[in-house]
This record gives C-alpha cells, structure tokens and sequence, in this order.
C-alpha cells in the first residue's frame, strides 16, 4: 500500500465531502489519512494540508463528541497557523492566511460552546474578531 504519489488533499477534501453529506465514520477515516499523509510528506509546521486537516478532523471528533482528541487537533491547527506567520512576518501575511486562522479559532470556540464553557468560547471568538480587523 504505498501512498508515495497520492496527495494528502485528495483525502482532505473526500474527508470534507463525507462529514458534509453526513457520513461521519467515513470523513474521519479519510482525515487521520490525510494528516499522516500530510505530516510525512510536508515540513512540520508549514504545511497547508497539515493544518486543513488537523482542524478539520477536530471539527468531526467534537462532532462525535471526543472533545479532548478534537480539542489537541484544533489547537494543532491553530499552532501551524500562527507559526506560518511568524515565518512570513505578520506584516506580509495575506487574507488567505489570516482566514484559516480564523477559521480554526472559530472551530476551537465551537468546542467550548458544546461543552458549556461560554467564557473560554467569548474568549476564543474575540480573538478571531480581532483577526478580522
């Protein structure tokens, strides 16, 4: 089973489309392929595909209700964003960019208002509103 040529989005984005069409089982599957993928085939912390995909299995994993594996994925996620841009200098950091961090920290207050703690998720969307700005 050698996976050499195949790309880590091709996972990524089947992993999409089953969590959107609600086959929950199957879109994780695809998304811990996807971010193995990704981790062997990207530097650690600079790939796009890494960071798409730990947050988005974090995103299926709340959904099952594993909030603490969900949890460590988005804050993964988060984690490459941030990185990338110190890489970049903030200053040079495009919209694309400043959108998945944004994205993530959407997800990551999600996970808070699942499990109640309102003021962890207030907290975590006023960083993302200051994203924005």
């Amino acid at each position: 089973d050698d996976d050499g040529s195949i790309e880590p989005n091709l996972f990524l984005y089947l992993g999409r489309v089953k969590f959107l069409h609600g086959h929950v089982l199957d879109a994780k599957k695809l998304l811990v392929k996807a971010l193995d993928l990704a981790k062997r085939k990207e530097m650690l912390f600079t790939g796009k595909y890494h960071g798409q995909a730990s947050q988005y299995l974090g995103e299926v994993e709340g959904f099952l209700g594993d909030f603490l594996q969900a949890q460590a994925h988005i804050l993964e996620a988060i984690k490459i964003w941030d990185f990338q841009s110190i890489l970049i200098n903030e200053t040079q950091e495009t919209l694309e960019q400043k959108k998945r961090k944004a994205v993530a920290k959407m997800a990551y207050a999600q996970l808070f208002l699942e499990t109640g703690n309102f003021a962890e998720a207030k907290a975590q969307l006023k960083q993302t509103e200051d994203l924005a700005q």
